[in-house]
């Protein structure tokens, strides 16, 4: 143990370099002064700055901030400290020079915090290496002095791991405040400071390369600068510090490595295989038990992060600790055998591309075959083709023509819209001689190929009426294979009509993706279905199957996909075809001009927006690009017209509207929904040519969907009730509410005009239907064409009793009023209906919705 005395007749410890100052630091430090008996910890590993930050704060920062204030400085030794030391050199170093000597620990400590309590002048007692203090007396007495310091004492303890002391009762006032490595670490412009002062300034690539290796250790930090500042070459001197050169390592080892057992040496040199690694794959790598010594490298400070994914807690070294270590493996141990354990364990874990990067780095090619057929799909579909061909393109442990590698190529170019490059992959896939392939049979590849191509067919409209599926559709037994090949041969049916087909090859791929684990796959099928359910008419089913979709997407992070936003499309589109709020949860940003998800996005934000007519024209040009952009569903985007054209309407702008429909005439033909389009843009001055329109509907509505049904009868209820036959219109509006309400269906009765009124006029006579129909006459967003009379808040309650039957007098004694007060609100009623009678009075309250 060695003792400075006070600071101003002795230099705190000196240093052979220029220490970086830390004044962001200093701060934070400066909550034990200020706050008093506090207790600061910095524990880190050798390197990170724990002394040189100490000294500079209590040589230049304290003395200005806190004059007066004495400080002690302490440095433990690993050799030649004798039982008892502390107790004698920290009086000592604190200027507390009446002590009587005593052997018992706890007395004495008591007696230098007595002696603290008497003078009131601040003092900062530092222990350096405080990791090397093991005799249980100086641990005893520290313990007392630290848990029982008086308000004028703060103690700086810097270690390369917690001295063994029981910090919850230090703590128990919260008063111990600790610093780690990672708030040692230099930020860049601390990097940049150091790399200046070695004649070696950087740009912002170059620093951003040093800082991502280093991570701010400074005395990484010091060292690759003084290799750069003797490098002519900055780049290839910045390359090989990722290898971790002789200093660098020499470092490395001496102060961080040669401290640890041999059993956590070569655990440590194992697990530097992975580039992360969880319990259970230590364990599997090294075949010890791994929580006991991840207990004891964290405790020891070693350098490396920590971060939970799925559950799991996932460890990773320094960038350069692993690279020192990866080192000592190739030379200690079985690489091939470790590498292909790692490639296995991230397998397991669900994360192929990690395991992809240790099987090529393992000369076993019947390993790497078998993970290609087993999960490149899979890769693909995930979103991580691109990184799978470049790791393939950087070894020739598979031929870059085998066909597998090549139709997965073509997959990953439809998955990534770019249909031309895919069509060529195809093409040549197309050319090859059969038997070429080493990883599948030609059966997988003929599959994969026919639904390349199908996916091909569907994003170019070309040949889509001509496409056949094969007469026998091979099962290869790989469920996420059979899973693709059945989601696209079922969208190619839903393409053609036939929904049935369609639906039983969905929940097929759906099924081949629970069992094959690929959330990607379970997305695409909930996704698809939910469209099924759209083209079929039943938003129940669209907002089910949406709905899962969605959740699926969320829990496997890829909600920026496109089926996960098309999923969000849907499932946003139900809701508004059942008039509930929406929000804005569509990320147009993520979507495509032309996109079915855009179209619905701006449809949406239609009834949010401020300036509607910007708003109204922004949807018009969305679904004019769709039109354009060629449709793998033209029912799906038809399901759009008629509700895009009553926004039109609704800001006047009926020639764009009529303009519109005759443009969607042309790409979908006379669809029903062209039909509803076209009917409501003469709804308002042609009603007889309305009812017209919709009358073809109207003879099929047994067998049609409500989606269709419900929108053609109200506009014939509508069309009547202008051409005054009343019964007609009750028979319309009645046939509509019934199919309408199964559904849940209130968005044609928000956009027809007329439609409130006609449900004013016939509430109560629509027999099971009347729930329904009272909840939507309550919408908020359901408009009428007059406003009804305004009612004072008492007119309101004796008009809510009109229905009941009861007597003026009946009604006095319900309300706890008088007969008069009753008559004298019936007359205002009455006189602001404009009736003189109580059924007049009912009627007339039914028909402007007041009741």
């Amino acid at each position: 143990m060695t003792e400075s005395p006070d600071l101003s007749n002795t230099a705190l410890p000196e240093f052979a370099f220029t220490p970086v100052p830390r004044p962001e630091l200093y701060v934070r430090l400066d909550t034990g002064p200020a706050g008093g008996g506090r207790v600061l910890l910095i524990t880190a590993a050798a390197g990170t700055g724990k002394t040189v930050l100490i000294a500079g704060w209590a040589g230049t920062h304290l003395p200005r901030s806190y004059p007066g204030t004495r400080i002690g400085w302490l440095t433990a030794t690993p050799t030649g400290a004798t039982a008892g030391e502390l107790r004698h050199a920290v009086p000592a170093s604190l200027g507390i020079d009446d002590i009587e000597p005593v052997t018992d620990p706890d007395t004495a400590a008591a007696q230098v915090i007595s002696a603290l309590r008497a003078d009131d002048r601040p003092r900062v007692l530092v222990v350096d290496d405080a990791h090397l203090l093991t005799d249980p007396g100086d641990l005893a007495y520290l313990q007392r002095l630290l848990t029982d310091a008086p308000p004028n004492l703060t103690a700086v303890l810097s270690a390369r791991h917690d001295p063994p002391l029981r910090w919850h009762a230090v703590d128990l006032r919260r008063r111990v405040f600790r610093l780690h490595a990672v708030d040692l670490a230099f930020s860049e412009i601390r990097a940049a400071q150091l790399c200046r002062q070695h004649h070696c300034p950087l740009t912002g690539t170059e620093l951003a390369m040093l800082m991502g290796l280093t991570r701010g250790w400074p005395a990484l930090v010091r060292i690759a600068a003084g290799r750069l500042a003797a490098h002519d070459d900055r780049s290839t001197a910045l390359t090989e510090l990722a290898e971790a050169p002789a200093p660098i390592a020499d470092f490395l080892a001496d102060e961080v490595l040669a401290p640890l057992p041999d059993r956590i040496r070569r655990f440590v040199r194992i697990t530097s295989v992975p580039g992360s690694f969880t319990g259970a794959l230590a364990e599997r790598l090294t075949g010890d038990i791994a929580v006991p010594v991840l207990h004891e490298l964290v405790r020891a400070g070693f350098p490396m992060t920590r971060h939970a994914r799925d559950g799991d807690l996932w460890f990773t070294y320094h960038p350069l600790m692993r690279a020192h270590l990866l080192g000592e493996a190739r030379r200690c141990e079985d690489m091939t055998a470790l590498q292909l354990r790692t490639a296995d364990s991230y397998l397991s874990a669900g994360l192929p591309r990690s395991a992809l990067h240790h099987l090529l780095r393992a000369p076993a090619a019947s390993q790497l075959r078998t993970f290609l057929r087993d999960t490149g799909l899979r890769m693909v579909l995930d979103g991580d083709g691109p990184d799978l061909f470049r790791q393939l393109d950087q070894s020739d442990a598979v031929p870059p023509d085998d066909p597998l590698v090549r139709v997965l190529r073509a997959i990953d170019a439809l998955e990534q819209r770019d249909i031309g490059k895919a069509m060529i992959l195809l093409d040549k896939l197309y050319r090859r001689p059969a038997g070429t392939g080493a990883i599948v049979p030609d059966s997988w590849i003929r599959l994969l190929a026919t639904a390349a191509g199908a996916g091909v067919t569907l994003a170019t409209g070309a040949g889509l009426a001509e496409f056949r599926f094969p007469d026998r559709v091979f099962v290869t037994g790989q469920p996420d294979v059979d899973g693709y090949a059945a989601l696209q041969f079922g969208t190619v049916a839903l393409a053609h009509g036939d929904i049935e087909r369609a639906e039983r090859q969905f929940r097929r791929g759906r099924a081949q993706a629970g069992c094959a684990g690929c959330a990607s796959l379970s997305v695409r099928a909930e996704a698809r279905l939910a469209v099924a359910a759209l083209i079929r008419g039943t938003v129940t089913g669209m907002r089910e199957h949406a709905g899962r979709a969605v959740a699926a997407a969320a829990r496997s992070g890829r909600t920026a996909t496109g089926d996960a936003l098309g999923a969000q499309a849907v499932s946003a589109f139900s809701r508004y075809l059942r008039g509930e709020t929406t929000g804005s949860e569509i990320d147009t940003t993520a979507t495509h001009s032309g996109d079915w998800d855009e179209v619905v996005a701006h449809l949406l934000e239609f009834d949010r927006s401020d300036d509607r007519y910007t708003a109204a024209e922004t949807l018009r040009r969305s679904t004019v690009v769709m039109l354009r952009t060629p449709l793998p569903l033209p029912a799906a985007a038809g399901r759009l017209l008629p509700h895009v054209v009553r926004v039109l309407l609704a800001v006047d702008a009926g020639h764009s509207a009529r303009l519109l429909v005759d443009q969607a005439a042309d790409v979908l033909g006379e669809s029903a929904d062209v039909v509803l389009a076209r009917a409501a843009t003469t709804l308002a001055h042609r009603p007889a040519t309305t009812s017209a329109m919709v009358a073809p509907l109207l003879a099929t509505a047994a067998a049609a969907q409500p989606l269709t049904t419900a929108p053609a009868w109200l506009l014939e209820a509508a069309a009547q009730a202008a051409l005054g036959n009343p019964p007609r219109a009750r028979r319309a509006l009645a046939t509509a509410v019934h199919h309408a309400a199964p559904e849940g269906l209130v968005r044609p009765f928000l956009d027809v005009p007329g439609a409130a009124e006609l449900l004013d006029a016939h509430i109560g006579t629509l027999g099971h239907d009347n729930d329904f129909a009272a909840a939507v006459r309550a919408h908020p967003a359901l408009r009428r064409q007059h406003r009804p009379p305004s009612l004072t808040a008492t007119e309101l309650t004796v008009l809510n009793q009109l229905p009941s039957g009861r007597t003026a007098q009946q009604i006095a004694d319900v309300l706890g009023v008088s007969i008069n007060t009753v008559k004298t609100h019936l007359r205002g009623i009455y006189g602001k209906l404009g009736t003189s009678t109580r059924a007049g009075a009912l009627e007339l309250a039914r028909r402007t919705g007041l009741l």
